[in-house]
């Protein structure tokens, strides 16, 4: 397999690298100059991505050679799935693995998508014809060839907007394809994964290649394909691979309740609500098979949190497309290390999550090969300053959100220790074993032939003195603008000032302008001091300036390079750490003892390494909770025993007190309902200092100006409340909705202030028990989104009594309760009809101008109109006979299979037409699954 190196386009549609950065950017040019030292600047033709990969990032290569993350070699057999890891002890061995690691690091990351893993969304049947077209695209691209038009390329010069100078503008020349460019490897431990040698940049913008990313485009979005990089899917692959210990409740979705404590953009997300699906069709199936009962009602329960509402928003779009089949999501937006925990009176009881995956932000070193900015930018104060935010995270979903039973997947995207085995060492700590690793490499058929590396049991903590911000204010203070500004302020002051006393100023200023600096710039900054008029691009933020290239393994030399001449500071104990570096250097961030060492068994960790497997850095381990973790935990099961005992002493007094002359001192009763809500208070105040950090609080927490921290709003007021029966009833009576398994309640609305929504949403028996039972989800995060749009507001209210219509969204999960008052079974033909496949663009206008004006306005979907003479003359008597207003005409045979989705919502139009109410998105998804039909019935 070929690799690319970086391609960074210089055309005016060049896209910018790193999060955040936009789309719509500034055009980079190609510079063919020199720096302002007069030192050579970049080599003609060469970029920004090739000249900061060519040279590195000395400090970064330095730390982790230190580290000793080059000390190991991998093995493959070919009689066992299994990698085994050999120490090195030669340096041309050392060297050979260091050199594979950093050439994988400076290449661009493979494309890699998975198919959806959902049987009900995706069959084995589609699977196997998409993987098909799949092929037959690749084959196409590897047969194009260039015209003219692509293979002139000449020179030009251009005005950049930015500073109004010439550049020189070269555009890219595509080269054809060959068999190692568009050859297609699966990826072993995920079913229909796949991964291609070509990066993103170039499937979006290479000739041949654009019928492959339309193709991705629209299987996407009808929900069929997602792209995820082959690290991300490790983590969803491991936590699903648990079985769930923990008893199974409808509180807790059916045993099998996730929590993502930090999930978008959403792809490791919308990979576990696929496994969840999944997990309930087998359920399904089971039950089935040993009653005969069929039940529609969806179990399991997904929790995607995170801290940016406008990356929750980013997330929910993501899962829509498995919400459609399995609505047992929330989206909601906190900080996770104050995400709301519930109140519990039993041990181990009243946690919410049997797995919980913490994704925790991290310094993304392991991202070099998609992330070029990591290469200028790199710090380990970074990892440092990471660190607690990462260890609050993950233990926050150990001690107060996981059951005792469950497990919970930590991972990053760093090869740091600091962010990854020192976490993992302090949660078992602080844990008191509470936890243990599982040992995800002892199954061969977990990651099969997927290479990976243990975790790192000892590391060295080191630090820069200083950091990246300290050293730029420091130089800005000193360079040639802000002196000449400080010149004339103390100018300005002298003339202010007193006659004496300015000339006193006057003189002092001239002797401290004329007293030489001792050495030189050049020694001046080698002895820790700052360069006058240092302005440049190279010099600005410090960067190396030299290639990390080491003659030896020694372990001596190699700290030595990382000490001496890149600038780290090396802490062996916390007692070598500085006072002023207490605040960034912790505890926590130092190896395990060797006893300790001996009981975490940090060694079953994985790391992923890049040249391993053709993919970037990653690092996951998978924790079991077999006990009580931390003070909740045990504050738990000590209240419940205290309330026990004064429950006990209280029945004992009255005893007592009966048997006396005397009358006994008074002593308030503590019935059962009195020790559950006085433990429940205690514990919530504890649940509120935890979230303060383990402070004790100062004020009582039921005050409305408490700890605004983990706090939506002091007033509490709910996002999502039941839909009044005024509103449901008539729309349960003008749909036939009811019969066994129909739940009423499971129709929500936004608290909006109007009594009558825009949108009525129909939720999941796990997502309504919790946010009628646990009303602390909605005091203290803001719920971005839940559930399916069933009903929306009825624009032609003239033309029907109903408030609101039937959305496409949730119709597949109303079918099954209503009765055929506006439901259709039709045949396939009319299906296509109803779907456009067969129609003729022949709807004229006055068509859709009719439709219009039986909606009450503009109709967006005008073109959608089909005259019912299109379709069979059953379907033309049943449908003359219906009202105005929504109905649903679902595929014969498919009436009590709403997890196909072979459903359609069309409006009976004032005139003799209908009109298709679908989007685009779901009408391709559904012909898929038609076209795929028909072919089976043919053969």
């Amino acid at each position: 397999m070929t690799q690319r190196a970086f391609r960074f386009p210089t055309t005016t549609t060049t896209t910018t690298m790193g999060k955040g950065k936009g789309r719509n950017k500034k055009p980079r040019w190609k510079k063919v100059n020199q720096k302002k030292d007069g030192s050579p600047g970049r080599e003609n033709g060469q970029d920004f991505v090739e000249r900061t990969v060519e040279q590195g990032n000395f400090k970064m290569e330095a730390y982790y050679a230190a580290q000793g993350l080059h000390h190991q070699s991998i093995q493959r057999t070919e009689t066992s799935l299994l990698a085994t890891t050999n120490n090195i002890t030669s340096f041309d061995d050392w060297n050979r693995e260091r050199l594979a690691w950093r050439a994988a690091s400076g290449r661009t990351l493979p494309a890699s998508f998975r198919f959806c893993q959902c049987q009900q969304i995706v069959s084995d049947d589609m699977a196997q014809a998409m993987q098909t077209e799949l092929k037959a695209l690749l084959q196409q691209a590897k047969e194009w060839k260039k015209d003219e038009t692509t293979t002139t390329a000449k020179e030009e010069e251009k005005v950049d907007d930015r500073d109004n100078k010439k550049r020189q503008y070269t555009p890219i020349v595509y080269e054809p394809l060959n068999d190692q460019d568009v050859q297609l490897t699966t990826i072993p431990f995920c079913p229909h994964a796949y991964q291609l040698p070509l990066d993103r940049t170039l499937i979006r913008k290479h000739p041949a290649l654009k019928p492959l990313h339309q193709w991705l485009m629209n299987k996407t979005d009808c929900g069929y394909v997602t792209r995820q990089e082959t690290v991300s899917m490790i983590p969803p692959i491991v936590l699903l691979s648990q079985e769930s210990s923990s008893p199974s409740t409808t509180s807790n979705g059916g045993g099998n309740a996730i929590l993502d404590m930090c999930a978008a953009p959403g792809s490791k997300t919308s990979q576990l609500l696929e496994g969840l699906a999944s997990a309930h069709q087998e359920r399904a199936k089971a039950m089935a098979d040993e009653d005969g009962d069929n039940n529609n009602s969806t179990t399991g329960l997904l929790v995607a949190n995170d801290v940016n509402p406008s990356r929750a928003h980013m997330l929910m779009h993501q899962l829509k497309r498995i919400l459609h089949h399995f609505p047992v999501a929330m989206v909601t937006a906190a900080a996770a290390q104050h995400f709301p925990s519930p109140p519990s009176c039993q041990p181990g009881e009243g946690r919410l999550f049997d797995k919980i995956l913490a994704d925790v932000p991290c310094s993304g070193d392991g991202t070099t090969r998609k992330n070029i900015h990591v290469w200028k930018t790199w710090s380990q104060m970074g990892a440092l300053a990471l660190h607690k935010l990462q260890l609050d995270i993950a233990f926050k979903g150990a001690a107060t959100l996981l059951k005792i039973g469950g497990h919970l997947c930590y991972s990053t995207c760093s090869l740091n220790p600091v962010e990854d085995e020192a976490v993992v060492a302090e949660l078992l700590r602080r844990a008191g074993g509470g936890l243990e690793l599982v040992d995800i490499t002892s199954s061969s058929s977990l990651l099969k032939s997927f290479v990976t590396r243990p975790g790192l049991s000892s590391w060295k903590v080191l630090c820069e003195p200083t950091s990246r911000r300290e050293l730029k204010n420091r130089r800005n203070k000193n360079n040639a603008k802000m002196q000449q500004r400080r010149k004339e302020y103390e100018e300005q002051q002298q003339k202010e000032g007193e006659e004496a006393e300015g000339d006193d100023g006057r003189e002092d200023a001239e002797m401290k302008e004329e007293e030489p600096k001792e050495g030189g710039d050049d020694e001046q900054v080698a002895n820790g001091g700052e360069r006058e008029n240092d302005t440049t691009e190279e010099t600005k933020l410090a960067p190396n300036t030299q290639k990390f290239e080491p003659t030896s393994m020694d372990e001596d030399y190699l700290m030595d390079l990382a000490t001496n001449q890149a600038g780290l500071m090396h802490f062996k104990t916390m007692d070598d750490v500085p006072e002023e570096m207490m605040s960034r250097v912790r505890p926590s961030n130092f190896p395990p003892t060797p006893e300790e060492t001996a009981r975490f068994h940090l060694e079953r960790c994985i790391r992923v390494l890049g040249h391993d497997n053709d993919t970037g850095g990653f690092f996951v381990a998978l924790l079991k909770k077999v006990g009580p973790v931390g003070g909740q935990d045990r504050r738990d099961e000590k209240r419940q025993q205290e309330a026990a005992a004064a429950a006990a002493a209280s029945v004992e007094g009255v005893n007592e007190a009966n048997n006396s002359t005397s009358p006994p001192p008074k002593r308030a009763k503590l019935d059962d309902d009195n020790v559950e809500s006085l433990v429940t208070e205690d514990i919530a105040n504890i649940d509120s200092m935890e979230d303060d950090g383990g402070e004790a609080a100062e004020s009582n927490t039921k005050n409305s100006g408490g700890d605004s921290r983990g706090k939506r709003n002091p007033k509490f007021e709910p996002e999502f409340v039941p839909v009044k029966d005024e509103i449901m009833d008539p729309l349960i009576e003008f749909y036939g909705l009811g019969g066994p398994g129909f739940r009423k309640d499971l129709f929500m609305q936004r608290a909006s202030g109007s009594d009558v929504s825009k949108i009525l949403t129909y939720v999941s028996p796990a997502v309504k028990d919790l946010l009628d039972h646990n009303m602390d989800i909605q005091k203290r995060v803001s719920i971005i989104a839940t559930g399916l749009k069933a009903f929306t507001k009825n624009t032609a209210l003239k033309e029907t009594p109903i408030t609101h219509r039937l959305a496409q969204e949730a119709a597949h999960f109303m079918v099954p309760h209503m009765s055929d008052k506006r439901k259709l079974s039709v045949t396939t033909a009319d299906f296509e009809v109803a779907l456009g496949i067969v129609t003729s663009n022949n709807n004229n206008e006055a068509e859709a101008k009719e439709s219009d004006k039986g909606k009450g306005g503009k109709n967006k979907n005008a073109m959608n109109v089909i005259s019912i003479d299109k379709f069979s003359p059953e379907f033309q008597s049943r449908a003359r006979k219906l009202d105005v207003g929504a109905f649903v005409t679902v595929l014969e045979g498919f009436e009590d299979r709403h997890d196909e989705k072979m459903v359609l919502v069309l409006w009976r139009c004032r005139g003799d037409h209908v009109n298709t109410l679908v989007a685009k998105t779901d009408v391709d998804a559904i012909v898929s699954k038609v076209m795929l039909l028909k072919k089976d019935q043919e053969t």
